[in-house]
Protein backbone atom coordinates (compact mmCIF):
# COMPACT_ATOMS: atom_id res chain seq x y z
CA UNK A 1 0.00 0.00 0.00
CA UNK A 2 1.31 3.41 -0.90
CA UNK A 3 1.20 6.33 1.56
CA UNK A 4 -1.04 8.36 -0.76
CA UNK A 5 -3.58 5.49 -0.66
CA UNK A 6 -3.94 5.80 3.09
CA UNK A 7 -6.72 8.02 4.38
CA UNK A 8 -5.09 10.81 6.37
CA UNK A 9 -8.19 11.94 8.24
CA UNK A 10 -8.73 10.18 11.55
CA UNK A 11 -11.96 10.74 13.37
CA UNK A 12 -12.39 10.47 17.13
CA UNK A 13 -14.72 7.49 16.58
CA UNK A 14 -11.96 5.69 14.64
CA UNK A 15 -9.39 6.34 17.36
CA UNK A 16 -11.77 5.12 20.08
CA UNK A 17 -12.64 1.99 18.08
CA UNK A 18 -8.95 1.13 17.54
CA UNK A 19 -8.06 1.86 21.18
CA UNK A 20 -10.96 -0.29 22.41
CA UNK A 21 -9.97 -3.18 20.18
CA UNK A 22 -6.34 -2.95 21.31
CA UNK A 23 -7.19 -2.79 25.04
CA UNK A 24 -9.46 -5.83 24.69
CA UNK A 25 -6.77 -7.71 22.79
CA UNK A 26 -3.92 -6.74 25.13
CA UNK A 27 -5.99 -7.87 28.12
CA UNK A 28 -6.58 -11.34 26.70
CA UNK A 29 -9.61 -10.78 24.49
CA UNK A 30 -10.07 -11.21 20.78
CA UNK A 31 -8.54 -9.15 17.98
CA UNK A 32 -10.78 -7.92 15.17
CA UNK A 33 -10.50 -5.71 12.13
CA UNK A 34 -11.84 -2.20 12.75
CA UNK A 35 -13.68 -0.46 9.95
CA UNK A 36 -12.40 3.08 9.75
CA UNK A 37 -13.82 6.20 8.20
CA UNK A 38 -17.06 6.82 10.05
CA UNK A 39 -18.53 10.09 8.91
CA UNK A 40 -21.68 10.05 11.01
CA UNK A 41 -20.14 12.37 13.55
CA UNK A 42 -17.93 15.05 12.06
CA UNK A 43 -18.22 17.30 15.13
CA UNK A 44 -17.35 16.20 18.63
CA UNK A 45 -18.50 18.37 21.54
CA UNK A 46 -18.98 17.38 25.17
CA UNK A 47 -22.23 19.36 25.23
CA UNK A 48 -23.72 17.13 22.53
CA UNK A 49 -23.57 14.03 24.76
CA UNK A 50 -25.28 15.49 27.84
CA UNK A 51 -28.12 13.15 28.79
CA UNK A 52 -27.12 10.59 26.17
CA UNK A 53 -24.63 8.51 28.17
CA UNK A 54 -25.50 6.06 30.95
CA UNK A 55 -25.04 7.39 34.46
CA UNK A 56 -24.05 5.31 37.51
CA UNK A 57 -27.44 6.03 39.11
CA UNK A 58 -29.59 5.05 36.11
CA UNK A 59 -32.04 2.25 36.76
CA UNK A 60 -32.77 -0.53 34.29
CA UNK A 61 -35.73 1.25 32.68
CA UNK A 62 -33.64 4.38 32.04
CA UNK A 63 -30.78 2.29 30.65
CA UNK A 64 -33.13 0.36 28.33
CA UNK A 65 -34.61 3.64 27.09
CA UNK A 66 -31.22 5.24 26.58
CA UNK A 67 -29.83 2.31 24.60
CA UNK A 68 -33.06 1.97 22.58
CA UNK A 69 -32.81 5.64 21.59
CA UNK A 70 -29.50 4.72 19.95
CA UNK A 71 -30.93 1.69 18.14
CA UNK A 72 -29.54 -0.83 20.64
CA UNK A 73 -31.35 -3.66 22.38
CA UNK A 74 -31.14 -4.80 25.98
CA UNK A 75 -28.93 -7.68 24.77
CA UNK A 76 -26.61 -5.09 23.16
CA UNK A 77 -26.54 -3.19 26.45
CA UNK A 78 -25.62 -6.30 28.43
CA UNK A 79 -22.87 -7.19 25.95
CA UNK A 80 -21.45 -3.66 25.99
CA UNK A 81 -21.54 -3.50 29.78
CA UNK A 82 -19.06 -6.39 29.79
CA UNK A 83 -16.37 -3.90 28.80
CA UNK A 84 -16.39 -2.89 32.48
CA UNK A 85 -14.40 -6.06 33.17
CA UNK A 86 -11.32 -3.93 32.43
CA UNK A 87 -12.91 -0.66 33.53
CA UNK A 88 -12.82 1.47 36.64
CA UNK A 89 -14.99 4.00 38.38
CA UNK A 90 -14.18 7.08 40.41
CA UNK A 91 -15.31 6.73 44.02
CA UNK A 92 -17.57 9.79 43.85
CA UNK A 93 -19.77 8.04 41.25
CA UNK A 94 -21.08 5.47 43.76
CA UNK A 95 -20.38 6.75 47.29
CA UNK A 96 -24.09 7.38 47.86
CA UNK A 97 -24.59 3.60 47.67
CA UNK A 98 -22.09 2.95 50.46
CA UNK A 99 -22.62 6.07 52.61
CA UNK A 100 -26.06 7.56 53.23
CA UNK A 101 -28.16 5.57 50.77
CA UNK A 102 -31.24 6.36 52.86
CA UNK A 103 -31.67 7.44 56.49
CA UNK A 104 -32.85 3.91 57.33
CA UNK A 105 -30.26 2.08 55.20
CA UNK A 106 -26.89 3.87 55.00
CA UNK A 107 -25.70 1.13 52.62
CA UNK A 108 -27.78 0.18 49.58
CA UNK A 109 -29.44 -3.11 50.66
CA UNK A 110 -29.16 -4.50 47.11
CA UNK A 111 -25.37 -4.28 47.34
CA UNK A 112 -23.49 -7.32 48.63
CA UNK A 113 -22.49 -6.42 52.23
CA UNK A 114 -18.93 -7.77 51.97
CA UNK A 115 -18.40 -5.91 48.70
CA UNK A 116 -19.82 -2.72 50.26
CA UNK A 117 -17.21 -3.01 53.01
CA UNK A 118 -14.48 -3.47 50.37
CA UNK A 119 -15.68 -0.35 48.57
CA UNK A 120 -15.75 1.61 51.83
CA UNK A 121 -12.14 0.57 52.53
CA UNK A 122 -11.05 1.69 49.05
CA UNK A 123 -13.19 4.82 49.10
CA UNK A 124 -13.43 6.31 52.59
CA UNK A 125 -15.86 9.22 53.06
CA UNK A 126 -13.09 11.81 52.70
CA UNK A 127 -11.42 10.21 49.65
CA UNK A 128 -10.14 12.37 46.81
CA UNK A 129 -12.87 12.13 44.12
CA UNK A 130 -10.18 11.39 41.53
CA UNK A 131 -9.44 8.03 43.19
CA UNK A 132 -10.73 5.15 41.08
CA UNK A 133 -11.44 1.49 41.77
CA UNK A 134 -11.69 -1.46 39.40
CA UNK A 135 -15.16 -2.51 38.32
CA UNK A 136 -13.93 -6.10 38.38
CA UNK A 137 -12.04 -6.68 41.63
CA UNK A 138 -11.11 -10.28 40.73
CA UNK A 139 -9.28 -9.81 37.43
CA UNK A 140 -9.23 -6.08 36.63
CA UNK A 141 -6.70 -6.28 33.80
CA UNK A 142 -8.02 -9.40 32.08
CA UNK A 143 -10.84 -9.37 29.56
CA UNK A 144 -13.00 -12.19 30.94
CA UNK A 145 -16.49 -12.84 32.29
CA UNK A 146 -15.74 -12.09 35.96
CA UNK A 147 -17.63 -8.78 35.70
CA UNK A 148 -20.82 -10.67 34.84
CA UNK A 149 -20.28 -13.13 37.67
CA UNK A 150 -19.99 -10.24 40.12
CA UNK A 151 -23.19 -8.69 38.74
CA UNK A 152 -24.98 -11.92 39.51
CA UNK A 153 -23.69 -11.71 43.10
CA UNK A 154 -24.79 -8.06 43.47
CA UNK A 155 -21.20 -6.91 43.57
CA UNK A 156 -21.16 -3.89 41.29
CA UNK A 157 -20.68 -0.26 42.29
CA UNK A 158 -23.21 1.14 39.83
CA UNK A 159 -26.93 1.01 40.48
CA UNK A 160 -29.21 -0.84 38.07
CA UNK A 161 -32.33 -0.77 40.22
CA UNK A 162 -33.56 -4.06 41.59
CA UNK A 163 -31.95 -6.00 38.75
CA UNK A 164 -28.30 -7.07 38.45
CA UNK A 165 -28.59 -5.89 34.80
Amino acid sequence: MRLQDVQTTFLAADILAIATRDVVNLSGGLFWAVELGRFDGLVSKASSVNGKLPQPTDDLNRLNSLFASNGLTQSDMVALSGAHTVGFSHCDKFTKRIYGFTPKNPIDPTLNAQYATQLQNMCPKTVDPRVAVSMDPISPRIFDNAYYKKLDQWQRPFYFGSSPL
